[in-house]
């Protein structure tokens, strides 16, 4: 299970409302945001759940991020991010971070976030991964029943 997994119709929903929420407000980048304890996105509110964003930064320290607001992996990306990532140096690890190509597009053109509701799950920590394959476990249409027999069975 990926840190982005959402059953695939929620996914869905929320791409379709991406595009057309990118379709009415274009020209600009649009990325998912998601609100978490700390981040690394600097952000000014624009509207409801919509965001212009002013700098991002990848893997900042809690005591060191700029905000609660988190880029998610959604992105509408326009052709620009091409030119972009070919302005971007190496950074961390010797990679091309697609984080920096978006903060010269931010500063040049405009990024903006589109923050998401619902639950988020962090599989890249190993308390995360286990909270989500439980929850995602009892949901199962198939699974879900057994699942939660088996937990209630448990000896704790």
């Amino acid at each position: 299970m990926r840190a982005s997994a959402v059953p695939r119709t929620h996914r869905e929903k929320e791409i379709r409302r991406h595009l057309l929420l990118y379709a009415g407000v274009t020209p600009f980048l649009l990325i998912a945001v998601f609100p978490i304890f700390w981040m690394a996105v600097t952000a000014f509110k624009q509207e409801a759940d919509l965001y212009r964003i002013e700098d991002l930064v990848e893997k900042p320290l809690p005591q060191k991020a700029p905000s609660n607001l988190a880029v998610i992996g959604r992105y509408i990306l326009t052709p620009e991010i091409f030119e972009a990532l070919e302005k971007t140096p190496p950074g961390k690890n010797n990679e091309i971070q697609l984080t920096d190509a978006l903060r010269i597009l931010a500063a040049e053109k405009g990024v903006y976030g589109k923050r998401l509701n619902g639950t988020r799950y962090d599989a890249g920590d190993k308390l995360g991964f286990l909270k989500a394959t439980v929850e995602f476990g009892l949901k199962s249409p198939d699974l879900g029943k057994p699942f939660q027999q088996y937990l209630k069975n448990l000896k704790l």
